[in-house]
Order: structure tokens, then C-alpha cells, then sequence
């Protein structure tokens, strides 16, 4: 790309950011009015500004402020506000209440994924004659399954920060079982992809289980007690001398680490972000370093885009028919 394109590709990458920044700021405080979190109103921002609403008023016109061509751009800065935010939520929560309950987090997990399942169950035979019959039934079945049963985990860690649960039990609770469903649901999804092309291999399977158990217990007990540790020792008085430049570059090549680490076990690159924020959770003022230094810019420029993005991609007028309409309800 020659740089009178990079030129040009820049301008409509920021002339769209401060769109999304502003339509999310505007729409988040008045879904805030009538009682919604701050990223249904950012969602509800992207759905206006896309194909179901903008795009019915001014067809012709629409993609000139949306075009293909900046999809790409706009993906990478929601992913990379999803990386930041699933870092200081996992940061952010504290796990000390979870102790005591384990039985109740294996419990809320089970059920939080069993009862969509058993919905996926009893509708995916019909939605596989009436949709993709040309799909082995096994993996759509399990692909609907899963689906169904994944939670939003960037949306509840930030609900949950924006009610400021994050220090009590029902927080942490909520969080460490969304994750553990989601997490499960990640390798089923790959199970599910194997399944529907009859590629299933067990051995693969057991392998990422175990790997991802690795990564956990090697972030809990080397890796995060490595970094708290140097942590303390390059600043004894964080509240007043803040993040020096040297452990955040520390810190920031250990995150996108860890990010890659879950990629490549087949699991969402944010789970890492979540893993290793968790590992970090138990000094106070490394926390509180990090929220004073980044938390705004995430949570105002960074992490709209990505839930504004969801809202502009949501073509509600591909369900045309009545038959899809009752699959959708």
C-alpha cells in the first residue's frame, strides 16, 4: 500500500472512530436513562448506524461513511479494546470470596450450560431440516449447542465493573463461571468444526484441555507472582510514583503473550487477556496503577468500537421469511 493509501485508509479509519466514539457516548448515557447498560446503548449505536437503519434511509450513500474497506482496521481496534478491558476485568475482580465456593461456581457453571444445551436439543433437529441439511447433524448439533450456552463475557465484566460488583462474591462468581463456560465452550466449538467436516481426532482434544490447564497454573503460580514480584521491587510507593515505562513494557509483552498462548491452545485470544489478569488481581495498587493510567482511553475509545462494530455488522433484513423469523424467536 503506497502511502497516499495509507493516507487516505487513515482518514476514514478516524473519521468512522469519532463517529462510533460519539454515537456510543450519546446512545450509552441515554440507554443508561432508561435503565440499560452502557453497551447495550453502544450497540444500539452500531445497529442505527448500519445496514438496518442507515442504510434503509440513505442505501445509496451508506458505505461511503462505512465502507468494506476499513472493516479490517475497525475489527483490530475493537479486538485490541476486548484485550485491554478482559485484562483489567480480570485485574479487577477479586477472587479471594471464591475459596469458600467452589461447589456453588461447579454448580452455577453446570447448570449455566446445561439448560441451554438441553434447548439447543430440543430445536436443532428442525432448524438442521429447515436450514443446513447438507451439514452432518452431530456437528450442527453441537455448534448450536455451544452456541447457545457461550456467554458475552466482555459485556458482563463490563456491566459488572459499571455496577461495581467486581469486589463482591456475586461478581467474582459471575465472571469466574461465565469464563469457565465459555472457556468449555471454546473446545467444544473446535469439536463441533472437526465434527461437521469428520475430522475428530481425541488425542487433539486431550491435548488442548491439558495445555490450557498448563497455561492456567503456570500464569497462577511462576508467572503472575514473577511479575508482582518485580512489581514491588521497581516500586515500593505505586500510589505515588504510578506505572514506570519499563514494567509497563513488561507487563504489555506479557499480556499480548499470554493472548497468543490461548490462540494457539484454539481458545479466543481474549481469554488470555482474562487468564492473565487473574493472576495479577491480588495487589491492589497495581491494579489501581493500571485503571489511573488506562482505564478512560479503554473504556472510551477502544472498547465502544468493538461493541458499536457488532451493532453496524447486524443485517436484521437477511431474515426475510416467516419461517426464519420463528427460527430467530
Amino acid at each position: 500500500m503506497n502511502p497516499e493509501a495509507v493516507e487516505g485508509h487513515l482518514t476514514l479509519v478516524l473519521i468512522q472512530w469519532i463517529i462510533i466514539i460519539a454515537a456510543a457516548w450519546i446512545f450509552g448515557r441515554l440507554g443508561k436513562k432508561f435503565g440499560h447498560a452502557l453497551p447495550v446503548g453502544e450497540i444500539a449505536a452500531g445497529i442505527l448506524l448500519g445496514p438496518s437503519a442507515l442504510g434503509l434511509i440513505w442505501p445509496a450513500d451508506w458505505p461511503v461513511l462505512f465502507p468494506a474497506s476499513t472493516q479490517t482496521s475497525m475489527q483490530l481496534l475493537g479486538k485490541l479494546g476486548l484485550i485491554f478491558l478482559l485484562f483489567q476485568v480480570g485485574m479487577e475482580f477479586d477472587y479471594s470470596h471464591l475459596r469458600s465456593r467452589s461447589k456453588t461456581i461447579t454448580a452455577v457453571s453446570l447448570l449455566g450450560m446445561a439448560a441451554p444445551v438441553l434447548c439447543g436439543l430440543a430445536v436443532g433437529p428442525w432448524l438442521h431440516k429447515n436450514f443446513a441439511p447438507e451439514t452432518p447433524l452431530a456437528g450442527f448439533q453441537l455448534f448450536l449447542c455451544v452456541a447457545l450456552s457461550i456467554s458475552a463475557l466482555p459485556i458482563m465484566g463490563r456491566i459488572l465493573l459499571e455496577m461495581k460488583l467486581e469486589r463482591t462474591a456475586v461478581g467474582a462468581m459471575a465472571i469466574s463461571t461465565a469464563a469457565i463456560d465459555d472457556v468449555v465452550g471454546w473446545v467444544f466449538l473446535g469439536i463441533a468444526t472437526v465434527l461437521a467436516t469428520d475430522g475428530f481426532k481425541p488425542w487433539h482434544l486431550a491435548l488442548q484441555i491439558a495445555g490450557i490447564l498448563f497455561f492456567f497454573i503456570l500464569l497462577q503460580k511462576v508467572i503472575g507472582p514473577l511479575l508482582l514480584a518485580v512489581w514491588r521491587k521497581k516500586v515500593p510507593g505505586p500510589e505515588e510514583k504510578g506505572m514506570p515505562d519499563s514494567f509497563l513494557a513488561l507487563l504489555l509483552a506479557a499480556l499480548f503473550a499470554s493472548c497468543l498462548a490461548t490462540h494457539y491452545l484454539g481458545i479466543f485470544v481474549i481469554f488470555g487477556a482474562f487468564l492473565f489478569g487473574t493472576c495479577l488481581h491480588r495487589d491492589a495498587s497495581l491494579v489501581k496503577a493500571w485503571r489511573d493510567r488506562f482505564s478512560g482511553v479503554v473504556l472510551v475509545a477502544f472498547v465502544p468500537v468493538f461493541f458499536t462494530n457488532t451493532g453496524l455488522n447486524t443485517k436484521i433484513g437477511s431474515v426475510q421469511t416467516p419461517m426464519a423469523w420463528l427460527a430467530c424467536a
